[in-house]
């Protein structure tokens, strides 16, 4: 294991995951997301430890190169990101909408 791979898996574990506790104790943050994040740390610091996993994956998913099995993961994650982003955008999109209605009902009721 190299210097570069001992700093990255101690910055994840020492400031990532402390952050993460942080922002669920403060609910700023659900749970599932915790779990999600948490998850995506530590599967990302074990990568880092065995990166031979990489091949096995490949193998066993008849790709032909460790590195492809790293891109393929990484697209789905950032495609399941994108989709969470979107959802709760069009969430506020409707609470910005009703909110606005109320707003404009009460000022009618106020004339």
């Amino acid at each position: 294991m190299t210097l570069f791979e001992i700093v990255v898996i101690c910055f994840l574990q020492l400031f990532f995951l402390p952050i993460l506790v942080h922002k669920l104790r403060s609910r700023t943050l659900s749970l599932f997301d915790f779990i999600f994040l948490s998850l995506l740390d530590v599967g990302l610091s074990y990568f880092l430890i065995y990166p031979q996993t990489f091949s096995y994956l490949s193998a066993f998913f008849g790709i032909g190169r460790g590195v492809d099995v790293f891109v393929y993961f990484g697209l789905i994650t950032l495609f399941y990101i994108v989709f969470r982003i979107y959802f709760k955008m069009e969430k506020m999109k409707q609470e910005i909408t009703r909110l606005n209605r109320e707003l404009s009902l009460k000022n009618v009721k106020d004339k």
